[in-house]
Order: C-alpha cells, then sequence, then structure tokens
C-alpha cells in the first residue's frame, strides 16, 4: 500500500515497486500450489524424498521415516523455492519460473540448459514453449504427468503476450480446486533485481529428484 504525501502526490516509482512485488508475490503463492498439485505429500517409501519432494541432504535433521505434518511440508517447500529463486536472481523476473524448474531437476541442470541460454539470449519466441517441456523425461522417456506439468509451469510463470495471459488463466482455474493461495506470513519474497555484471554463483546441489525415478534433465 502506497500512503499519499498530505499535498496528494504519492511517489510513482515507489507505487511502481509495489505493484509489482504484489504481483511477484501472487505468482509465488501460486507456483507454491502448483508444485503442491504435481509432487503430492511423499511418503516414507519415497525416501530419500520427503514432504512435496525435499531432497533430504547429508547432515539434515531429518531421518528415514519422517513425516511431515501440512505446515511442516509448506515450510520446507518454500524455503527450496526461495532458494532456487535467488540462485536465478540476476534474471529477474524469470527467476521464479527457473526456480520451480530447478525445484524439479536442480539447479545446476538449469543452469547448463539449453532454454536459459535462449532466455539470457533474449528468445521470447513461441519455441521456448516446446523447449521448456523438453524436461518432461523419465529414463529418456516422455512421460505425460511430467509433460503437463511443464505446461502448467511455463504458462503460468513466463511473462509473455496476451495468448500466454489467457493460458495462465486457465492454469489457476485448475489450481483454484485446490485452494486458495494463503498470504506468506513466514517470509516477505524480495522481487529479484536484474544486475548487469552479476558476480557468477557457484552451482549448489540439486534440491530435488523426480519421484520414483531418475531425471533426464539433458536436451534431446
Amino acid at each position: 500500500m502506497i500512503v499519499l504525501s498530505s499535498s496528494g502526490f504519492g511517489d510513482p516509482e515507489a507505487a511502481a515497486r509495489a505493484a509489482a512485488q504484489e504481483r511477484y508475490d501472487s505468482i509465488y503463492e501460486e507456483a507454491v500450489l502448483m508444485i503442491k498439485k504435481y509432487e503430492t505429500m511423499h511418503k516414507p517409501r519415497h525416501w530419500p524424498l520427503i514432504g512435496y519432494g525435499h531432497l533430504v541432504m547429508a547432515g539434515e535433521k531429518y531421518r528415514r521415516g519422517v513425516v511431515l505434518s501440512e505446515s511442516e511440508a509448506d515450510a520446507v517447500l518454500r524455503n527450496d523455492l526461495l532458494k532456487n529463486a535467488a540462485f536465478f536472481r540476476k534474471y529477474g523476473a524469470d527467476s521464479l519460473l527457473l526456480g520451480v524448474l530447478a525445484y524439479n531437476i536442480g539447479c545446476g541442470n538449469v543452469a547448463k540448459s539449453t532454454f536459459l541460454k535462449q532466455l539470457s539470449a533474449g528468445d521470447r519466441g513461441p519455441a521456448m514453449r516446446e523447449l521448456y517441456m523438453m524436461y518432461s523425461r523419465i529414463h529418456g522417456r516422455p512421460h505425460k504427468g511430467l509433460r503437463q506439468r511443464r505446461a502448467d509451469e511455463y504458462d503460468l510463470l513466463i511473462n509473455l503476450d496476451s495468448m500466454v495471459r489467457a493460458r495462465a488463466d486457465e492454469v489457476r482455474a485448475r489450481l483454484g480446486g485446490r485452494g486458495t493461495p494463503r498470504e506468506n506470513t513466514a517470509t516477505k519474497i524480495p522481487l529479484p533485481v536484474r544486475r548487469q555484471t552479476p558476480a557468477k554463483p557457484s552451482v549448489p546441489k540439486p534440491t530435488y529428484r523426480p519421484p520414483h525415478a531418475a531425471q533426464n534433465a539433458s536436451d534431446k
């Protein structure tokens, strides 16, 4: 909320930043709902995956057989997604799309992907959608569920034209049946800032592996 000055004029730049932050926060909540939709709550037999697909790494407090509550799984998911988006912060608003993809195939695989290379070059043509959906294979074979997941992610999170926004509305309608996004009271999501000469970050270990099978993340 922008508070107007006593003269009745607000700060246009502050208003624009606040509007952008509000939109980013809203889309972030939709991204959380989408991950929950496709991951679902993992069971003890899915170890080392817990909650909504968090991969337990060496040194973490979790033990085999642990079952997270909804609130615990939600918090872990949000923490993982924030880390992923922060890793790709130099790509501005696209950091959320990249972070969501990394939740499934790992930051390292996204960082060296053809999709990111093309996106960095400014390519936002129709072929980019199909390129993004190539990351939908298990053991080298196309997976129908993963392909739909990739399509929903891209249509909801990429910033393109009115046709894509219409597809995003369709995705929102499907997500709407799973509840309304709640306000993120745990942490404020910083709107990524596009940097001109960012320092090259080290590639962290992937935060996720696809359930029940290894993900073939290489471009086909």
